[in-house]
């Protein structure tokens, strides 16, 4: 049994040169198993020893000691391969950790900063295949969120000391305005324990545009208005870094790579640099600070702080030669390539003409400056307004510039063509185009003047739209605005100033022939004289009208609207009225439709009445109003006289507030006359003390009664009622 033990133990050299020779790559293996062997064999040959056996004769342990001593002359050498590995085999390093990691602030393609969850985990089974497997989620300081998933592997090159890795990264990031980003970035690296070279790329897929948004006015250009539009572009491109690890030590790593990068689009491209210093202790922290620069991004300075939890086995070469207890080069294993982990986006702005959605053409602008003297662009305006007139077609623009601050120029009026549009340059002013609104900013701190001798200062079309234009009225038998051609379907006369500075009582502001939508807003209304009206409209059929936020002062009356009979709905509101001699608010003749007039100033120190309805429309409320009047001044009035035959009126009269300075005046008055109706509710209304009657029913009797269904919270007195006057359940009254 001992002679066939020492056999084996002299053999065993030879049968792993043989093994050697037929497979070297599995050499370590067999080290390992034979290294096992050996230990077992040397404990079986001990308790052999140990057994009861017969002793061998002085002559054969000679031989077999002789035989013995010559096998191992000749496998000296041989014996020398088959060592025990040693521990030295495990990287410091283990195979799989997680983090947490905060980076900064703004990036290369991205404004904030943002913090990584993190995890990464290698397979080192055999070292010459290690795949990996990356995650990262990323939330911005934002809340908008990004995420990565990448695979690769990595092989040892065991001849050179280094690593070979070749990876893919799928990665999304979550934009504004309902972009997406997905791209596909490959990238192969070599690590040694000093040196690193990476070289990475990135490829968006899919979705590669943001929808244009923010579309807004960027410049006039000869008679066109220039927009512009922004949009977000993912970016195609790739990088390129060499490092340096300035320690040779897996517990404190300073680390040191310089760049190029390189994205582009379609109408963008840049290249840049980037350099970063990192510092890691061991595996659980690393801070690292880096400096970018390029053209679309310029310069980059960001900071990260990471910290990372190492869990899993160790890292394990797997090669013959182990004698390297920290093998820099194999640990490195344990951590994720670098790249741009974030998709990089560039906001791109594009130019355009604005297209006038009426025409479905570029918008044309004929531009007045009476400082110029050529051709009406905007490099070279026209110098009057005549001759912007006379260029001009229909849906076009005329930008008048205040120039010298005269009427020179100015003084002819113009007549509007359908729907063209005349601005003047001290306000901003909003269009439509087949973008969306834009905003044309104010050039000037002044409105221009204009005037007309003979007629009036605009002539207006259908569809015309008139602000920002300080509007002066010398004409006594003309008006500010005025329909000179006949009825228009449809105005929009808003932010101007309207000064009649004569006395006439034909003249007015705002005198329109009008149907369809007319606005009258924000407009400063002035009548020296005292005889004109500020805001007159002649319905010529169906009517809606707002006027609201306007500024009237020193007129007759100051808003009138006269009916013909036919259907109308009128707003108004907000409206400053002060200083009439007539009546502040007046509706004549409009027995169709709904009526608001709320929320008004009014004061008339000498005006007759406050607001007046005649001839009462189908539905009228009178709310929130504010009315202070002088003399025998009355406050409201809503009377059916006029009215057809069978006509019934809903009146609702809530929360106003009226005051008026004489005895013989009434605070507010409800009329009929035979065969009319009204139902009425009267709530929270005040009527300050002084009138005869603060609150008057005036009914033509059974023929033309007065129905209150809600009569609540009114405070003043005292109340006058004359023919049918009733209350009656809420509700139950009139249309």
């Amino acid at each position: 049994m001992r002679l066939s033990l020492r056999a084996l133990w002299v053999l065993c050299p030879f049968f792993l040169n043989a093994v050697y020779a037929e497979d070297e790559e599995h050499s370590y293996y067999l080290e390992e198993e034979v290294a096992d062997e050996m230990v077992y064999l040397e404990e079986e040959v001990v308790d052999v020893e140990e057994e009861d056996v017969q002793p061998y004769s002085l002559d054969e342990i000679a031989d077999e000691e002789d035989f013995y001593e010559d096998s191992l002359s000749m496998n000296e050498d041989d014996q020398s391969s088959v060592e025990r590995p040693s521990e030295g085999c495990l990287s410091p390093n283990h195979k799989m950790h997680v983090g947490l990691r905060h980076i900064e602030a703004r990036g290369v393609g991205y404004h904030s900063g943002y913090t990584t969850l993190e995890g990464f985990g290698i397979y080192d089974r055999n070292n010459h295949f290690m795949p990996f497997l990356d995650l990262r989620g990323h939330v911005f300081d934002n809340g908008k969120f990004a995420g990565n998933i990448g695979i690769g592997e990595r092989t040892a090159l065991f001849s050179i000391s280094h690593l070979l890795g070749i990876y893919c990264y799928y990665d999304v990031r979550q934009e504004t305005h309902g972009f997406t980003v997905n791209q596909i970035s490959p990238g192969i690296e070599l690590v040694g324990s000093r040196m690193e070279y990476r070289l990475n790329g990135y490829f968006p897929v899919a979705r590669k545009n943001s929808h244009k948004y923010d579309t807004s006015f960027d410049k006039f250009h000869d008679n066109n208005i220039i927009i512009k539009r922004k949009q977000k572009k993912a970016l195609t491109g790739g990088d390129a870094e060499i490092g340096v690890h300035m320690t040779q030590s897996t517990k404190y790593d300073l680390y040191g790579a310089a760049g190029t990068y390189y994205f582009s689009a379609s109408d963008t491209s840049s290249w840049g640099g980037k350099a970063r210093l990192m510092g890691r202790y061991k595996e659980y922290v690393t801070l690292e600070a880096s400096y970018s620069y390029d053209r679309l991004f310029h310069s980059i300075v960001q900071g990260t702080v990471a910290f990372n939890l190492p869990f899993g086995g160790k890292l394990k070469r797997r090669d013959k030669n182990c004698e390297d207890k920290n093998s820099l080069w194999f640990s490195r294993a344990a951590f994720a390539p670098q790249r741009f982990e974030i998709p990089v986006v560039k906001k791109v702005t594009h130019k355009s003409k604005a297209i006038n959605p009426a025409t479905g053409k570029p918008w044309r602008v004929w531009f007045v400056n009476n400082t110029s003297h050529s051709n009406g662009t905007y490099e070279s305006p026209f110098p009057t307004l005549l001759q912007a007139q006379n260029a001009s077609a229909p849906n076009d623009m005329i930008y008048v510039f205040p120039g010298n601050g005269t009427t020179s120029g100015m003084n002819a009026g113009i007549v509007l063509k359908s729907t063209q549009k005349l601005f003047g340059s001290g306000i901003a002013h909003k269009i439509a185009t087949t973008k969306g609104k834009i905003t044309i900013p104010r050039f000037s701190s002044t409105y221009p003047v204009i005037t007309n001798a003979t007629g009036d200062v605009v002539d207006l079309n259908s569809g015309n739209e008139v602000s920002g234009m300080n509007i002066v009225v010398t004409n006594n038998s003309s008006s500010g605005i005025g329909t000179l051609l006949g009825s228009i379907n449809g105005a929009n006369i808003h932010n101007n100033i309207i000064s009649a500075n004569v006395a006439s009582n034909s003249n007015s502001g705002i005198l329109l022939f009008a149907l369809g939508k007319v606005t009258v807003n924000n407009n400063q209304i002035f009548a020296a004289s005292g005889n004109a009206s500020g805001i007159a409209i002649v319905q010529q059929g169906t009517l809606q009208f707002t006027a609201s936020n306007n500024s009237i002062a020193g007129c007759t009356d100051a808003i009138s609207i006269l009916g013909p009979s036919t259907a109308a709905n009128l707003n108004i509101q907000n409206n400053s009225i002060a200083n009439f001699s007539g009546i502040g608010i007046i509706i004549n003749s409009v027995t169709s439709g709904q009526t608001s007039i709320a929320d008004n100033n009014i004061y008339g120190p000498g005006g007759t009445l406050g607001i007046k309805v005649l001839s009462s429309p189908i539905h009228v409320s009178i709310s929130g109003n504010h009315v202070a009047m002088g003399g025998t001044g009355a406050g409201i009035t809503v009377d059916t006289t006029g009215s057809s035959a069978g006509a019934s009126s809903r009146v609702i009269l809530s929360n106003n507030d009226v005051a008026t300075s004489s005895s013989a005046a009434t605070g507010i008055l409800l009329k009929t006359v035979a065969n009319t109706s009204i139902c009425s509710s009267l709530t929270g209304n005040i009527v300050a003390p002084g009138p005869t009657a603060a609150f008057s029913f005036t009914s033509s009797g059974s023929t033309g009664p007065i129905n209150i269904d809600a009569l609540e919270d009114n405070v003043g007195g005292p109340v006058a009622a004359s023919g049918s006057v009733n209350l009656v359940a809420p509700d139950s009254c009139g249309p």
